[in-house]
């Protein structure tokens, strides 16, 4: 197991996938996000994550992302990436290229697919491992993947593995972190939340660093946040917390098992998520995300790739009064 832990309070920013009106990469508007993070005090970036459109991607064009992220960062900041695939062959193939491009760890959280259990994911693991024997594994832990279906005494073993470092839970309620703090605390493991804006709820059940999308929308105040929970100012933390809910409410992984009261129902009304799913659960509107940034003046266009769709104009005018009342704009 690789043993360059994160430090605490650590925010990994989960790039989108800018497209232009053809659906294709904007090159420029990736550039452009990722200039924003390198300048300022985020420890790294999250690439090929559900916030990038991880699945709607071809191999090819996360090769593409990959190598154009790690160019411009140059090493100046850790590097995570996404390894959402259930084939072994293609999952190494993104990782060797990695792996040569410095990327620092690997998120490894393969969707269910027919036959793909506890041996399987054993296995995968054991291969992606060897792809990148100075990385970082961890393990994705959302609603409906490969490991969510897993026996609780199976996901209890394959967290022993030797090559897994920690595990990313987005969405995750107290009890998950504080079982995962417990998994990783013998063997000096991170355990990754999922949004910069409850961060301090998670730290408290054991979350030791964040993969956050809305980070990107809310950089002041993640590091206010995250600088209060590590000060232990309880005042501010508290006082941070409650003025950012809104937005995190909407932006941020809806909580394992919770239900829709309060503001969730207006979540539900932008960003379409229904009160009771049936679906595979989103841990993070990519429409919103991008509807975000561009109510914030960044050059990203609200184009997500089909089959989901893009903000309505009703959609963009609840976000921006979410935003407002949020302070983030």
């Amino acid at each position: 197991m690789a043993s360059d832990r994160v430090p605490f309070g650590s925010t990994f920013v989960a790039l989108p996938t800018p497209f232009d009106a053809r659906g294709d990469i904007d090159g420029s508007a990736l550039d452009h996000l990722t200039d924003y993070v390198l300048a300022r005090p985020f420890e790294g970036i999250a690439m090929l994550t559900e916030a990038a459109e991880d699945v709607l991607l071809s191999s090819d064009e996360r090769l593409e992302i990959l190598d154009r992220i790690a160019a411009r960062v140059a090493r100046k900041k850790r590097l995570l990436v996404g390894v959402s695939a259930a084939s072994s062959a293609e999952a190494v193939t993104l990782v060797r290229r990695a792996a040569s491009l410095g990327v620092n760890g690997l998120l490894v959280g393969p969707y269910r697919v027919p036959g793909l259990g506890y041996r399987e994911l054993y296995r995968h693991i054991e291969k992606v491992g060897r792809a990148h024997e100075a990385g970082r594994i961890y393990l994705v832990v959302r609603p409906d993947n490969a490991v969510d279906h897993l026996s609780p005494e199976e996901v209890s073993t394959l967290a022993k593995h030797p090559r897994v470092s920690g595990a990313f839970v987005p969405g995750g309620t107290g009890e998950m972190f504080d079982r995962w703090s417990k998994r990783m605390r013998d063997r000096e493991g991170d355990v990754l939340s999922g949004c910069s804006l409850t961060f301090a709820t998670d730290a408290h059940h054991g979350a030791t660093a964040v993969v956050c999308g809305v980070a990107l929308i809310a950089a002041d105040a993640t590091k206010a946040l995250i600088d209060a929970v590590r000060n232990k100012d309880s005042k501010s933390v508290t006082a941070l917390s409650s003025r950012v809910h809104p937005a995190a409410e909407l932006l941020g992984p809806p909580k394992v098992g919770e239900e829709a009261m309060g503001w969730r129902r207006l979540v539900a009304r932008v960003s379409g998520r229904p009160l009771a799913p049936t679906a595979m659960r989103p841990i993070v509107s990519a429409a919103l995300v991008k509807g975000a940034l561009q109510l914030l003046g960044h050059p990203v266009q609200n184009v997500v790739r089909p089959p989901y769709e893009s903000l309505s104009k009703a959609q963009v005018d609840n976000l921006r009064s979410v935003l407002k009342v949020s302070g983030l704009m």
